[in-house]
């Protein structure tokens, strides 16, 4: 039986960690270690983890700086042949990492995906969870690279082989996962799902407020177009743009539509909802020229999350009442023009 290291970074957590604690340490898969990376918490966290009783437990303390370092830390630290994150808001089925193992086992492959349920709030709405859609138990993504842009973009839920987990340092503190898991996926190729729920991930409500409320933000706006950026340019050093050109195209899309989406609900402006979107379709025109006839896009996205494609057949919508002339400029210019549109709507707001 390896040992799996579960790494789990916390901040500000002292009213769920307990929760996530005890759904790991009552895994039906013994052979663990844990490891508690306190990112520099401002509430009694660091106490709370301290207290836990398990000689599997393992805490670090470090300054804030945010998830994808405090991963980084916890990796390094850890001994284990395998490798799993689980967020410090999130929860597991008892037997989730005993499935994760036995499916990448069995299916000789090099990640293990868990299906996850996920857990929504919205504004005077009540929770509801959306389960994701069922997967082949095995994916060669070398072969089937259809399923590349579906496959979901957060690092938790997924079990790793040590030696090929890659985790660099990633400037960004939004969205960062997506530039770990997009290059992780074509590296590690051979991908086994369990299409059973057994990962819990809970949306934080402060991010979807002010995603409702502040969606149209050039803050929010770079924590699409960063990893985005990243994505594109990591792929091209990766030498496997061309490769998997519809597919990171597709993955642009599927992104951009849901900024459009959250702007549509964040601006009450008509005019001025015409004006972000007209500057964020210059930022994927800008990578994707010809974007409008990705085969997948138009197919439908059949494969993408519902999710996914409610959130495209939308900003479908949206997009065919905008007149507007592609225009042949560079980011910086995008950028300048998205933060004068943000100026003069913060000001009539």
């Amino acid at each position: 039986m390896k040992l799996v290291s579960v790494i789990v970074p916390v901040y500000n957590r002292c009213n769920v960690i307990e929760k996530c604690y005890l759904s790991i340490i009552k895994q039906t898969y013994k052979n663990i270690e844990i490891i508690f990376v306190d990112d520099g918490s401002t509430d009694n966290s660091l106490e709370i983890i301290n207290m836990f009783d398990d000689d599997r437990v393992i805490v670090i303390s470090k300054k804030n700086n945010g998830p994808n370092d405090a991963r980084r830390c916890g990796f390094l630290k850890s001994r284990g042949e395998y490798i799993l994150f689980v967020d410090s808001d999130d929860w597991l089925d008892y037997d989730y990492i005993e499935k994760l193992v036995k499916s990448l086992e069995g299916n000789l492959c090099n990640m293990a995906i868990g299906r996850l349920g996920v857990h929504y709030y919205y504004p005077f709405l009540k929770e509801v969870t959306l389960k994701v859609k069922k997967r082949p138990k095995k994916i060669d993504l070398d072969m089937k690279r259809e399923y590349l842009p579906v496959l979901t973009p957060g690092i938790v839920g997924k079990l790793f082989k040590r030696e090929l987990l890659e985790l660099e340092k990633i400037k960004f503190r939004a969205n960062e996962d997506i530039c770990v898991m997009y290059p992780m996926y074509v590296k590690c190729r051979y991908i086994t799902v369990v299409n059973n729920t057994i990962y819990h991930y809970q949306l934080s409500k402060n991010s979807q407020f002010k995603d409702y409320l502040y969606g149209y933000s050039i803050d929010n706006l770079f924590n699409t177009f960063g990893p985005l950026k990243y994505i594109y340019e990591k792929y091209d050093k990766m030498g496997k743009l061309e490769d998997y050109f519809y597919e990171i195209e597709m993955l642009f899309i599927k992104n951009i539509s849901e900024r459009i989406w959250n702007i549509m609900q964040s601006v009450d402006d008509k005019i001025y909802r015409y004006k972000f979107i007209s500057v964020i379709l210059d930022f994927l025109e800008y990578y994707f020229p010809d974007w409008q006839v990705n085969p997948y896009y138009v197919r439908g996205f059949k494969l993408g999350e519902v999710t996914d494609i409610y959130h495209i057949r939308v900003a479908y919508e949206m997009i065919c009442k905008i007149k507007r002339k592609k225009l042949y400029i560079d980011l910086d210019m995008i950028y300048d023009r998205y933060r004068k549109i943000e100026e003069m709507y913060n000001k009539i707001k």
